[in-house]
């Protein structure tokens, strides 16, 4: 029998009865898909419901609830059964609960005990002990639910533990038909280690266990929350099924219900020192009830746990001449190097989603390159906690309540590149030639680019606010105009900011793709500002650099002078016209930039540079073009030869971006206010 929840319960009445039925009804027959044999290429299997809302199980589909499922003689679908001793939680909309254990075992049982609660609907829980936290939002009863992070494997059936189920009714004297809380992970083993494997774990770019509110939805199944926790309750990116394996045999895994641009599966073996993974870039959407099915994974006959470096993105261009792009990670410990891989696939997934990387993608290889960290999470700079002294590799810092003084040890960073990048190694590029993004294991709000004079870079990204939505703003007051003396200022009006679509929600994968994107690999500068202007005198110093920065921000307003006055000439109009009309619409002279409201100027409103879209502007791109043309060690190509090949759609005003949503899954907090970053650091080369 499982341990009950100890909280404040009603005196015990003992007896009391009711009814739980669990029919198991044969369902229609459905169409099939072919799967394809690929493991890593998610297909769900066809799902649907039948009878009170319960979700049904054809072929090898799970059961929708309860702590055990049996596959029938045939295997074209699943009983669901109870086991004596099963304990559910009920709470009233008090908070009040109380608990009611299974007297028998089988499809459709009693449950007795528990006390006689007033005051409905009543939500009820299983198993009892996964109730966590409870509390209200927006009049709203809200439930910390874990799904457990470690799992036991049972051949064909999902763990007792681990099958979460809630539902609502309107009074206790009501059958139960429960819905299952989580997602449902389905694979097969084969290959000649599997007899070995101990542990298999399953991570994500997101949490997938531990524990997650949820909420009745108005139908009263479960809904899950992922933009709200619980204070001391964590949740983890990963999730792992233990016991021993068979191969040929199928596993599941119970998972939380979310949307993935990136993942692993690691095989440990029985001395739990040695194991083989696969890492994937593949979106997944695991939603809630569904099963996705990974089919057979091949272990092969060996364990494989080397650090070597991973080519996650290699060059397709027919000239022998390629970017390189060096991924590094800073406090991540050796047993979380495979969620590292997994957050850097998926922030440079985000980079290269993004124009014009997105087509400019086949010039570049990325290495992702792996060291661990004696302790998790970065350094902070300003003494204000104890941990300060972090023991980080390459001793990333940042204030701990502010975002001044980010930096990392240059040394080691540009010296563990040149030691372990191939291309370096084999003489393909130089340091100065391979941007470095350094992906850090910490959730504070973070993002900084340090340049240096001979090209050189390295940026810091950590995973801020543990990967939860973050909003970037607007400015209410801009300069009057483009030619406006500093003073002279105007409102922005509500209508222009949903003109610009202000207001979106993004992710750390936003900072990466400005802070990475623009400043390490294209060289750009900011383009929003603060309430301080600089002088008109002012020149822009990096414009001279050996390698140029800031080329996308004027110091004169002049259309015959400012930086991108090659897009005014009359053939760059006219094919601008012919390809789409949103270059004409949002090109121009606006004032702001390089942190000053007065005396820089940028080409176009709204970008990337100000509020971390994945929009660079023309001009931004044609720059990061060239960017990457020089890094390919190519000749730069003109503005009208950049055109053909460019794609002027910005997905938050032209096609809008939604955020990819699991079933079941909603968002009723609002995301981090953030404000924008400081600006890079560019300094001289001392290395």
């Amino acid at each position: 029998m499982k341990k009950k929840v100890f909280l404040s319960l009603m005196a015990v009445v003992p007896l009391f009865v009711f009814s739980c039925s669990k029919s198991i009804v044969e369902p229609e027959a459905v169409a099939t898909k072919e799967v394809e044999s690929d493991p890593w290429n998610i297909v769900p299997m066809e799902m649907h419901f039948v009878g009170n809302g319960d979700l049904k199980v054809n072929a090898d589909y799970s059961a929708d609830t309860k702590s055990q499922t049996s596959m029938n003689g045939t295997g074209t679908y699943a009983s669901v059964l109870w086991t004596a001793g099963d304990e559910i939680l009920m709470a009233n909309e008090a908070f009040n609960y109380t608990t009611y254990i299974a007297s028998a075992s089988g499809a459709k049982v009693s449950f007795e005990g528990g006390a006689v609660l007033s005051g409905g609907p009543y939500n009820c829980i299983y198993p009892a002990d996964c109730l966590k936290a409870y509390n209200t939002y927006n009049s709203k009863p809200i439930y910390g639910l874990c799904i457990p992070q470690e799992q036991a494997a049972t051949v064909g059936s999902v763990a007792e533990e681990a099958n979460v189920s809630f539902t609502q009714v309107a009074t206790q004297e009501e059958e139960l038909h429960f819905k299952n809380v989580g997602a449902i992970v389905k694979f097969k083993l084969s290959g000649d280690v599997v007899s070995s494997v101990k542990k298999v774990t399953l991570g994500g770019t997101d949490p997938i266990s531990g524990t997650f509110v949820v909420t009745p939805s108005d139908e009263g199944a479960p809904q899950f929350i992922t933009n709200i926790s619980f204070t001391g309750h964590p949740q983890f990116t990963n999730v792992s099924l233990t016991g021993n394996f068979e191969a040929g045999k199928d596993y599941y895994m119970v998972v939380a219900p979310g949307v993935h641009d990136s993942f692993y599966m690691s095989f440990e073996n029985n001395d739990g020192t040695q194991s083989t993974k696969k890492f994937s870039s593949k979106v997944m959407t695991f939603n809630q009830t569904r099963i996705t099915d990974f089919g057979t994974i091949n272990l092969g006959d060996d364990f494989d746990h080397s650090l070597d470096p991973i080519l996650y993105i290699e060059h397709t261009t027919a000239d022998p001449n390629y970017a390189t792009i060096a991924v590094i990670p800073d406090g991540y410990r050796a047993e979380e190097l495979d969620q590292y891989v997994v957050d850097a696939q998926s922030g440079i997934d985000a980079l290269f989603n993004t124009e014009p990387y997105k087509s400019y993608k086949g010039y570049f290889n990325v290495w992702i390159l792996r060291v661990a960290s004696k302790e998790s999470g970065a350094r902070i700079s300003d003494g204000t906690t104890e941990e300060k002294n972090r023991d980080c590799y390459f001793q990333t810092s940042w204030g701990g309540s502010s975002y001044d003084n980010m930096q990392a040890n240059a040394n080691r960073v540009f010296g563990f590149v040149e030691e372990n990048c191939p291309d370096i190694v084999n003489e393909i590029h130089s340091i100065e030639e391979v941007p470095v993004l350094i992906i850090i294991n910490d959730t504070r709000y973070a993002g900084m680019a340090w340049n240096y004079g001979n090209g050189a870079t390295y940026c810091m990204v950590p995973k801020s606010y543990g990967g939860g939505y973050i909003h970037w703003g607007y400015y209410n007051v801009e300069a009057a105009s483009s030619t406006a003396l500093p003073g002279d200022t105007r409102e922005v009006t509500p209508e222009e900011k949903t003109d610009m679509g202000i207001g979106y929600n993004g992710t750390w994968r936003n900072t990466l793709v400005h802070e990475f994107g623009g400043h390490s690999i294209g060289k750009l500068g900011d383009e929003y500002w603060y309430s301080s202007y600089k002088s008109a005198v002012e020149a822009i110093a990096q414009h001279s650099w050996a390698v140029p920065m800031m080329l996308n921000v004027s110091a004169k307003s002049d259309p015959a002078l400012v930086t991108w006055a090659d897009m005014y000439d009359i053939s760059a109009q006219e094919k601008m016209a012919t390809i789409s009309p949103k270059y004409n619409e949002r090109i121009g002279v606006f004032q702001g930039a390089d942190v000053s409201m007065f005396n820089r100027w940028r080409s176009e409103r709204i970008s990337c540079m100000i509020d971390n879209r994945f929009y660079f502007s023309t001009w931004q791109r044609y720059i990061i073009v060239n960017r990457i043309m020089t890094l390919s060690r190519l000749a730069p190509i003109d503005f009208l030869t950049f055109l053909d090949n460019d794609n002027p759609t910005d997905p938050v005003r032209d096609g809008g971006s939604p955020v990819m949503q699991a079933q079941g899954v909603i968002d009723i907090a609002p995301a981090h206010e953030a404000p924008m970053l400081p600006p890079p650091m560019y300094a001289e080369w001392k290395y």
